[in-house]
């Protein structure tokens, strides 16, 4: 079975990356399949709750049959805070993820799923121009700055589409 990831990611083993006074650095190439296999796991996850018509995710909370409780939620930023990480890169990783959520929730009220879903494809592309060297982003600044435009062009066209809101939109929301 042939693998489509550009990083060719087998299932890294948390367990042989060693976190320690003498084991604290890791390759990039095993950092690289940690980042990728974390966001793909995360924006996997989460992608059920994802819009009005996403569905509720079991959470289980306690830690043995006598405490066990099942929570039901469509709230990707709740289903989020639970997922549960014990490697390091995993948790910082979950953690970034937890402050563009934020960020993103502070702007436009929602949308973690779409934040985490999104942060996992840009990676995915980010893995693939890496893994082909692609000379065009020689060093993360070139690509960043790329980006950044790209960002500011797509902002410009919202801003030429927009229009104002009137009572009727209001009613065609209310009505749906």
């Amino acid at each position: 079975e042939h693998n489509n990831d550009p990083l060719e990611i087998e299932k890294v083993s948390i367990g042989k990356i060693s976190v320690g006074a003498q084991n604290n650095i890791i390759d990039k190439m095993t950092l690289r399949r940690v980042q990728y296999s974390t966001l793909d796991e995360i924006a996997k996850a989460l992608q059920h709750t994802f819009g009005p018509m996403g569905s509720n995710t079991v959470i289980l909370t306690g830690s043995d049959a006598a405490t066990l409780v099942a929570n039901y939620s469509k709230d990707g930023r709740k289903c989020l805070e639970h997922i549960l990480y014990n490697n390091p890169i995993e948790l910082s990783i979950q953690t970034q993820l937890k402050d563009i959520a934020t960020h993103v929730d502070n702007q436009v009220g929602d949308g973690t799923t779409s934040a985490a879903i999104m942060s996992s494809a840009v990676f995915k592309q980010l893995c693939a121009a890496e893994v082909e060297k692609d000379t065009k982003y020689s060093t993360p600044y070139t690509l960043i700055r790329d980006f950044q435009k790209a960002v500011e062009e797509i902002q410009k066209a919202i801003k030429n589409h927009r229009r104002d809101f009137a009572l009727e939109d209001v009613y065609n929301i209310a009505y749906v």
